[in-house]
């Protein structure tokens, strides 16, 4: 008997399965790319306005998403330089993990479809950054509608730098003709 793989929010009691998981996605895909010194306060930081798993339909943890505000976060930077728009008026989808042997189902897609319906429902628009050396994931969020709006640079503690490219959900900025 195969069971149904859910989308829920995450409890408290995820955050070591999550923590899991991304030391996997760590090891076969290269993400995150360089791994946080606090593992469980970078999937769950002060930042974070709302998150959820994907439960393989056993209790197993086998995707994460979540949602971020704009406000400080280098995603909003590309926004801010081409538009007169509020951080306000943005939330950031990030921490998106997908075990690397359930992908390819559709499963990240209802993860990005849980962030960016909630986004919407909070009045806001939905902005993620993707290193420009994540050719899956990069073709994966264009495949979704996204739109690349711009590049930035991400410092990290101990000097680390990520280039990364900022996309934004389907629908601003607006297309003109």
């Amino acid at each position: 008997m195969t069971s149904t793989p859910v989308v829920r929010e995450r409890a408290a009691t995820d955050v070591a399965a999550c923590v899991a998981l991304m030391a996997k996605t760590h090891r076969l895909s290269g993400y995150p790319a360089h791994w946080p010194l606090d593992p469980a306060g970078f999937l769950a930081p002060e930042a974070e306005i709302a998150a959820w798993v994907l439960d393989d339909g056993r209790g197993g943890v086998i995707g994460h998403a979540s949602l971020h505000r704009a406000e400080g976060d280098p995603a909003f930077e590309p926004v801010s330089e081409m538009s007169e728009r509020s951080s306000d008026e943005f939330a950031v989808v990030a921490r998106v993990l997908v075990d690397p042997d359930a992908q390819g189902g559709g499963l990240g897609r209802r993860l990005m479809e849980a962030a960016t319906a909630h986004a919407e429902a909070l009045g806001k628009h939905a902005l993620l950054d993707v290193l420009v050396t994540s050719d899956a994931a990069i073709g994966f969020y264009e495949n979704l509608g996204w739109v690349r709006i711009g590049e930035v640079a991400i410092h990290l503690d101990r000097g680390l730098v990520l280039e990364t490219y900022v996309y934004s959900a389907p629908g601003w900025p607006e297309r003109s003709g």
